[in-house]
């Protein structure tokens, strides 16, 4: 989902330099993270303890996966993801 959310800014933008810089991201980083089940349980768990304010499902998505994996998560919106238990957030707005 964050991958396709790069793109989808930079195709918004409309600027060939921001599709052309999201290439070379997507190419140096070079792994996709799976949601798989351990993701998933941490979806259910992340998803109960927000319950009563909770984050939209394609931040929960993200936010799981980084906690599966055990990774820092780049956003720009900290705000949302610091809510989450344990996730490490840092923004490099």
């Amino acid at each position: 989902m964050t991958e396709a959310e790069l793109w989808y800014g930079a195709w918004k933008g409309g600027r060939e330099a921001n599709v052309a810089a999201t290439g070379q991201l997507v190419e140096e980083i070079g792994t996709v993270l799976p949601f798989g089940s351990t993701a998933a349980k941490i979806h259910a768990e992340v998803r109960l303890a927000l319950r009563q304010t909770p984050i939209s499902e394609r931040d929960l998505v993200i936010a799981s996966t980084a906690l599966a994996s055990q990774r820092t998560l780049v956003t720009g919106n900290v705000r949302e993801f610091s809510r989450v238990p344990g996730l490490e957030v840092e923004s490099w707005l």
